[in-house]
């Protein structure tokens, strides 16, 4: 494991499908991977678009363990993605 090092204060995103949520500033998420779809609920200031706003931790040879902006309703709030499911936000 290794510390990413996140150069020039990068903004990083997962590309995710997104449904309403109970409340108004709530939003239904899913992630899918290979190993199988990931459900959480965010607000809705996390996404900007499908977009969701992420943050990375540590690198393991092409997998970055990120931090989502709210816990999984089954794995808590850090997960293990491949590096090319990630991709820059601008904003």
């Amino acid at each position: 494991m290794k510390e990413v090092v996140n150069t020039m204060n990068d903004k990083l995103a997962l590309k995710v499908k997104v449904e309403p949520g109970m409340f108004s500033h709530e939003r239904f998420v899913t992630i899918s991977t290979k190993n199988g779809d990931i459900y959480l609920y965010v607000d809705a200031s996390s996404l900007v678009g499908d977009l969701l706003r992420v943050f990375p931790v540590y690198q393991v040879d092409d997998e970055i363990l990120i931090d989502l902006p709210q816990e999984t309703l089954t794995t808590g709030s850090r997960i293990r993605v491949p590096r090319e499911m990630l991709v820059p936000l601008s904003a």
